[in-house]
């Protein structure tokens, strides 16, 4: 008879964690951090079952205006499993809201499963996002489950004819994934000849992410088309575009047709043109740049008409009642640490209210004059007192 063995030892340790009083946090550290309710951090092991158990839940936080309510993280290990639950009831600004947000991942044999999920009050599913990350050699595969991808309540159709292959040393493989709705298309291209990956929309309508974010009211809508294009040079991610929004609209104020066109001159110089028009705006911008070298920048701005009310809805939380016609050319040399400002604006029957003062300012047919020179060395402070216009307004209760 052999020795008899020794009973392995069981180590166990709980751990809790509440923080109480947060005025250290808020105050100094994080002073953007203007409310926190945490709630409580917990951890138990258990060493003969291999199982270690974390919990983390906050309350409440409010960062920049954003508010996030009740935070949850639960990780559970054992054996070979790993699953994570990641749940926020609700992420808050003045514009958007998004309500049950939930991830899940479960990780064993070298393969990830993945679930994110938006839900509505009713515990219906809003937005259903499932797949597959597997670990091979020394690629990473990914794979979009072809049954349960829901966008705003909507089924689509997943058609994956091979799946993501992920290099670190930087190859690529052929990949096509194609998701459809009613009409609305979107194409995922990546090929072995390049580094690329090219994004295709069809009849792509902008409600179908918006929705996930809205507050009451819809954040933004309208038709997208065209194609865009990721670049990945060894170090600068490039982006070439073809995108044509038709009759979008934010905050359910009309904008325009949005167009975006995007060109590579060679492998780090860009053009990029932009255009939105309606019968109430008409402007257009176009930028020369170079991605190794933030200074070197042309733009340009031309704006034969811009309708102030246009933007009414994204300001209304500081100005109110905002209405007038903006118009004007300015151009811009050499960057922004070492610019060369020129170029004028045009404020014809503007009126608008800001929150602080209680009283509508009224501005008519006055210009502000731009010129800064990149001889002075700039500070955003100064950028700010240099243009100071010569407005007169009227004040009236």
């Amino acid at each position: 008879a052999g020795l008899p063995k020794e009973p392995t030892e069981d180590t166990r340790f709980t751990f809790d964690f509440n923080l109480k009083r947060t005025d250290l946090i808020t105050e100094i550290l994080v002073p953007q951090l203007s409310e926190f309710d945490p709630g409580r951090f917990s951890a138990r092991f258990k060493s003969q079952e291999n199982k270690l158990d974390v919990n983390l839940s906050l309350h409440h936080l409010t960062y920049s205006g954003v508010s996030v309510d009740s935070f949850k993280l639960m990780s559970s290990s054992e054996q070979n499993l790993l699953s994570s639950s990641f749940t926020i009831d609700r992420i808050h600004s003045a514009n958007t809201e998004v309500n049950n947000l939930a991830l899940k991942t479960a990780l064993e044999n070298n393969e990830l499963a993945t679930k994110l999920s938006l839900k509505d009050s009713t515990g219906r599913y809003q937005y259903l996002i499932k797949g597959l990350f597997q670990s091979i050699d020394s690629l990473y595969q990914f794979t979009l489950s072809t049954d349960s991808l829901s966008l705003a309540y909507e089924k689509w159709a997943v058609d994956q004819s091979s799946t993501f292959l992920i290099d670190p040393s930087g190859g690529n493989d052929n990949v096509n994934l194609k998701i459809s709705n009613k009409g609305q298309k979107i194409d995922i291209e990546t090929n072995a000849s390049d580094t690329n990956l090219e994004i295709g929309f069809n009849q792509f309508q902008l409600t179908t992410l918006s929705e996930a974010v809205r507050n009451n009211e819809e954040l933004i809508s309208g038709e997208l088309n065209g194609q865009l294009t990721l670049i990945f040079p060894d170090s600068t991610l490039g982006v070439l575009a073809d995108l044509n929004i038709n009759q979008l609209s934010v905050l359910k104020k009309k904008w325009g047709d949005f167009k975006l066109n995007i060109e590579q001159q060679n492998q780090t110089n860009y053009a990029a043109l932009l255009r939105l028009i309606s019968s109430r705006n008409d402007l257009e911008a176009k930028a020369v740049y170079d991605l190794a070298n933030i200074n070197d920048l042309q733009l340009t701005l031309d704006v034969q008409k811009f309708q102030l009310a246009t933007v009414a809805p994204i300001l209304r939380e500081n100005i109110k009642d905002l209405t007038g016609v903006l118009s004007g050319q300015i151009s811009l040399d050499g960057g922004f640490s070492t610019p060369d400002l020129n170029g004028s604006l045009k404020f014809s029957e503007t009126k608008f209210n800001p929150v602080a003062l209680y009283n509508t300012l009224s501005v008519d047919q006055e210009d502000i004059t731009l010129k800064i020179q990149s001889s002075y060395s700039m500070s955003s402070s100064y950028l700010i007192s240099k243009i100071i216009p010569p407005i007169s307004t009227e004040i009236s209760n």
